[in-house]
């Protein structure tokens, strides 16, 4: 049984109806994916949640049965939905993040004046950096995105001064000088390569 089916036959397991066989199923299939089980475990939740605690009117079996199985599903389509809207809260809450913040292990000083000769403005000092977040700072200032080939580059750390100002070419010739690195720039793409010397 696959994730797929289950999902599918899940509702069947909080019926008096489900077969042995088909609960045997489901229940190993619990047993081998922790996504199905955290999953069976948030409707059996709500299905708690809705289950009516007594029954003041004497009302037919086949028909319990029937309002319990449509509150089940319609239990499991408000969880289905409160999941994709938590999950959906959470990347917009990432992205939202990424976009304003400086990354935490960029250690960004206050703004440094330049000597005449480096394009005037303020600078942004980089202390004991790691190369990818050096480069998300970097790369998102000129619109840029950035492609590692290998992670002993992506791990590797770095100081130096980056003046905005700056253009991207003058900022990847300077990267290109620190020994074991290599930076090309391929159409909106930063690619960063690590030397091996052998």
């Amino acid at each position: 049984m696959n994730c797929n089916e289950f999902r599918n036959r899940v509702a069947d397991l909080f019926d008096r109806e489900a077969g042995p066989q088909m609960r045997t199923e489901c229940e190993r299939h619990m047993a081998e994916c922790p996504s199905c089980r955290a999953y069976y475990d948030g409707l059996r939740s709500v299905d708690k949640l809705l289950r009516p605690q007594h029954s003041p009117v004497e009302v037919p079996r086949r028909e319990v049965r029937l309002v319990r199985r449509w509150m089940r599903i319609a239990a499991m389509f408000v969880s289905i939905a409160l999941l994709g809207g938590v999950a959906w809260a959470v990347v917009g809450y990432r992205l939202k993040s990424s976009q304003t913040q400086t990354p935490q292990s960029a250690q960004v000083t206050t703004p440094l004046p330049l000597s005449e000769g480096q394009g005037g403005g303020s600078s942004i000092q980089f202390d004991n950096v790691r190369l990818d977040s050096l480069l998300s700072v970097v790369a998102g200032h000129y619109g840029k995105a950035v492609q590692f080939r290998d992670d002993e580059a992506r791990e590797m750390r770095l100081i130096m001064t980056w003046n905005p100002a700056d253009s991207l070419a003058d900022f990847v010739s300077r990267l290109n000088r620190f020994e074991g690195l290599t930076l090309t720039l391929r159409e909106d793409t930063l690619v960063v390569e690590a030397l091996t010397y052998e």
